[in-house]
Formats: structure tokens, C-alpha cells, sequence
């Protein structure tokens, strides 16, 4: 429901500029592209997910990708930037391998954390935040999920070897406390979904899951510890 909402939303706000531009004269093509903008982005969250925004598995956003969404973009960027001022912390420490937060700035990073894991489709992986660790990506609109075998794949991915993962979406809410809650039950640190989610919450309150991203952590419960979860 979330989902659909910010995809009624946006399709609103689409129509909103490209009613502005029709009335523009001179400054018609600047509203006219962020009404595409918004439009695109519109169109994913009401049904063609995260591939409007052409992210990448290695992070990276193609040419073409970021010409067309770059209105958009900014206004993420700048919703980001304002939650930065926020009191909110940028991450808390889930379990001595395990960070979750909101998408870092340069310098925000856990110092003892080696692998990045960025459920982000909206944001290009920033290097300069990275500084030699390793990263694992999986683009996904937020309130929205990605497949059961995608989640399954990068928990798996992320549990080889013994790295200090830092799990983050746009804010530390929902992409990424779904994942997180994935990592707690796949090394068998929750005893069900619902355990899962009531660790994250009491170390970064604010955590929330949007109803499909519920369904889709106890369906991963459910598979991967044989029960039939909460």
C-alpha cells in the first residue's frame, strides 16, 4: 500500500509540472523533464520497480539513466541531505558483524566495517564513501521487495567469510531492515521473523517494514528455518 501511495504521489506531482510547463513559455523544457522524471519514476513504483532508475549490480548508474532521472534525483538527494540534520543516528550496531543505517556520507562509515550491502535504486555507489571495502548492491524501490531468491542470494553472498557488514537503504528503515532481519535469521541469531524485527527495533527504533516487505521476511523465514514462521 505504501508503495502504491508513493507511486500515486509521484504521478501526481508528474502531472503537476507538466501542467507548469505547459504555461512555462521559455522555461517549458526544465519543467518538462522533471515531469518525465517524475513520471519515470512514477511508473516504477505503480509497476516496472527498480529498473526505471537503471542502477546497476556493481552500484553504478549508466549515462542515459542519469540524464533522464536527474530531477528526481536531486529531489532524493536533497530528502536525504535533510534527514542527515535529523536526530536520528546514521547507523547503530545490531550485533558485533552487523551495522544497519541510512545511506552514509564520506566519513560515516563504521570504522571496522569491510563489506557495504546498498538496497538503494535511487543513489550511485559513491567510492569516496567505500574507501576499499567491499560492496554488495541489490536496487530496490523503497517499501517495495526484491524476489525471494535475490534476498536469499545476497544473504548468502554476505555471510561468507567473517566481514562486518553495514546494511543500509536511503534512511535505515525498511530495504535494509528487511535484509538485516534476513542476516539475523539465515545465522540462526532470531528465532523468527518477528524476533528479527523486534531486535532491529530496539536498537534503531524507527524501523518499519512496509506490509510486502513483512510477508516477503517471514515467506524467507518460513523457507529457510522450515517452519511456518510468526
Amino acid at each position: 500500500m505504501k508503495g502504491l501511495k508513493i507511486g500515486l504521489l509521484l504521478l501526481a506531482l508528474a502531472g503537476g509540472w507538466l501542467l507548469l510547463a505547459t504555461q512555462a513559455g521559455p522555461a517549458a523544457a526544465p519543467l518538462a523533464w522533471a515531469a518525465l522524471s517524475f513520471g519515470l519514476a512514477a511508473v516504477g513504483y505503480l509497476g516496472l520497480g527498480a529498473r526505471v532508475f537503471g542502477k546497476r549490480q556493481d552500484g553504478t548508474l549508466p549515462w542515459w539513466a542519469a540524464l533522464l532521472n536527474a530531477p528526481y534525483l536531486a529531489f532524493g538527494w536533497v530528502s536525504w541531505q535533510a534527514v542527515r540534520l535529523g536526530p536520528e543516528e546514521t547507523w547503530n550496531r545490531i550485533r558485533p558483524w552487523l551495522y544497519l543505517g541510512r545511506r552514509p556520507a564520506p566519513g560515516e562509515l563504521p570504522e571496522d566495517s569491510t563489506l557495504v550491502i546498498d538496497l538503494t535504486a535511487e543513489f550511485p555507489r559513491d567510492d569516496r564513501v567505500l574507501a576499499g571495502r567491499s560492496y554488495l548492491c541489490l536496487p530496490t524501490l523503497d517499501a517495495h521487495v526484491p524476489s525471494l531468491q535475490a534476498l536469499r542470494s545476497l544473504v548468502e553472498q554476505a555471510s561468507q567469510g567473517e566481514r562486518v557488514l553495514y546494511v543500509h537503504c536511503a534512511y535505515g528503515h525498511g530495504r535494509s531492515a528487511l535484509v538485516a532481519a534476513a542476516l539475523l535469521l539465515h545465522r540462526g541469531e532470531a528465532a523468527s521473523a518477528d524476533d528479527a524485527l523486534a531486535q532491529l527495533k530496539e536498537r534503531r527504533p524507527r524501523v518499519k517494514l512496509s506490509a510486502p516487505q513483512q510477508a516477503l521476511l517471514r515467506r524467507y523465514a518460513a523457507e529457510s528455518k522450515g517452519s511456518l514462521g510468526p
